[in-house]
């Protein structure tokens, strides 16, 4: 009977060993933070053709004949849009108008913005690590494990009961 209680309390104080192994393991890694993603843009600057619209000319003439049957150019009156060149001639009893209009365009400076996204990637960026330094947490557990495996250790060679241990304990930490 004996045995079989000491085997039960063994294996009841691995399970609790494995336990607090399980709960106080130590952390994961953290996940690769990626970098915000970066903006570009990019900036084209152009000129753009603009035509100017058609004009118009008004040609008003007054002609008389005189006895010999000639045309006679009495007055006359010419409207036309800026920018046109107007000639007009009268020989022969025929009168001729013409009028030229230069090509004028006009070029509009415009800018083009083309926004361009970098695709982030995740970059690797050494930071210093202190090394073989534990946290507080840590430092807690390596104590408390230290604790546990001592009250252990001196059940199974002992045979010391838990009320002991647990004043053993009480008088270590005290000083």
């Amino acid at each position: 009977m004996k045995d079989r209680d000491s085997i039960k309390t063994i294996l009841l104080c691995v399970l609790c060993l494995f336990c607090l192994w399980l709960f106080f393991s130590c952390k994961s890694p953290k996940p690769v933070v990626l970098p915000p993603a970066e903006y570009r843009e990019k900036i084209v600057e152009r000129l753009i053709p603009y035509l100017v619209p058609a004009d118009s000319a008004l040609f008003l003439a007054l002609l008389e004949c005189d006895s010999l049957n000639h045309v006679i150019l009495k007055e006359f009156s010419e409207y036309k849009s800026r920018g046109m060149e107007s000639s007009f001639s009268l020989s022969q009893n025929k009168l001729s108008y013409n009028v030229n209009r230069q090509i004028d365009t006009v070029y509009i400076k415009t800018a083009d913005t083309t926004r361009v996204e970098k695709i982030p990637y995740p970059v690797m960026v050494e930071v210093p690590v202190k090394v073989n330094e534990l946290t507080k947490f840590q430092k807690f557990q390596t104590e408390a494990a230290l604790v546990a495996e001592f009250a252990i250790l001196c059940y199974i060679v002992f045979g010391i009961k838990w009320g002991k241990i647990i004043n053993i304990i009480k008088n270590l930490i005290k000083k």
